[in-house]
């Protein structure tokens, strides 16, 4: 294994460490809890962003507060904030474009309320819908504009007379590139130079790096990709899931053989995807990457939704597995839906 794919392969499993570092230096940490905060505006505002996530078992303490039917991923973030592991962020943005995310907020603002619990830092609830129409999205513009307002207000509060504001084009740039290399990635994967599990590694790992840092490790990892011999394997599969914030699915589908080469989730290949348009209107066309082309639960219609796995099967998928958590009673649904496509 590479330097490189070792750093990244560290930060991937160590996922507090640069967010803890940059605190301590003093740079102020905003935290998100998904691929729909527009963490461009967040690094405008000076602010160092990272993605709050977690993956444990024991739920002792909070959950008197939570009920066992919420999926592990939610149940796992609140516990962590509770406990006092998030308490350094200066602010926690939560999106409404997952039905978890928006459960996640209502019941942190209560337990506040209730217990006055001082762990539990500051929260903005960004209020972005994903259903496709005119009023959703005159609304959704409306929601980025007071996100951008709100961060610069922080930053106003924090930093006083300091001027340490990023003009817009520079996080989106980052972003691009990012993005660009990311759909290289995707290419590789199809030539079968890497397994699933090492995809997930190195994508996952830019939530939790500083993203100038993550750009040149990513490169050096996708150079040494590209030299690779292709791999055998006996098929090719896409998963579809919701927040696959682990390697273990993938291990358990590649330890016959088999090759995941793609995943409907921001977790795995959609983290990649278009690129962010740049223009004399950077909010603008933040809103319109984030509104339009980023995955989530609550994007509608639904062949809106479907899209870009319709277009992904058509590239040699011989199988979709579905990663569904334990209580999901909505993406099931969509297997047969599937299977019909899939012939």
């Amino acid at each position: 294994m590479s330097e490189s794919l070792k750093i990244l392969e560290f930060h991937y499993q160590n996922r507090t460490f640069t967010a803890l570092e940059k605190h301590k230096a003093g740079v102020p940490v905003i935290g998100y809890t998904s691929n729909t905060v527009p963490i461009e505006l967040i690094e405008t505002a000076g602010f160092y962003p990272t993605l709050v996530d977690a993956n444990i078992t024991d739920f002792k303490g909070s959950d008197q507060y939570m009920e066992p039917v919420f999926d592990q991923r939610t149940k796992s973030i609140f516990h962590e904030i509770l406990s006092g592991k998030w308490s350094f962020l200066n602010t926690l943005i939560i999106p409404r474009t997952s039905e978890a995310e928006h459960k996640l907020y209502l019941y942190l603002m209560e337990v506040k309320r209730l217990t006055n619990n001082p762990n539990i830092p500051e929260i903005y609830f960004f209020d972005l819908l994903h259903t496709q129409n005119p009023l959703s999205e005159a609304y959704g513009f409306e929601q980025m504009n007071l996100l951008d307002v709100f961060l610069r207000n922080q930053q106003k509060a924090i930093f006083s007379k300091e001027n340490i504001t990023t003009p817009y084009h520079l996080p989106i740039h980052l972003s691009n590139q990012i993005k660009n290399h990311l759909n290289q990635l995707a290419v590789y994967r199809y030539q079968s130079l890497l397994t699933g599990v090492e995809a997930m590694t190195i994508i996952g790992a830019m939530y939790f790096m500083d993203r100038k840092d993550y750009i040149q490790n990513l490169e050096i990892v996708l150079l040494e990709i590209s030299v690779r011999k292709p791999m055998k394997n006996s098929q090719k599969l896409l998963v579809k899931g919701n927040c696959i914030n682990h390697t273990d699915f993938h291990e358990s589908l590649e330890k016959d053989g088999n090759i995941v080469v793609a995943e409907d989730d921001w977790w795995g290949s959609r983290a990649g995807g278009s690129l962010i348009e740049i223009s004399e209107n950077p909010l603008k066309n933040l809103f319109d990457k984030y509104y339009f082309h980023s995955p989530s639960p609550r994007v509608f219609p639904m062949k809106k939704a479907h899209e870009w796995l319709q277009n992904e099967i058509l590239k040699g998928v011989d199988l979709v597995e579905f990663y569904l958590n334990k209580d999901d009673d909505v993406l099931g649904w969509e297997k047969f839906w599937v299977k019909e496509l899939l012939g």
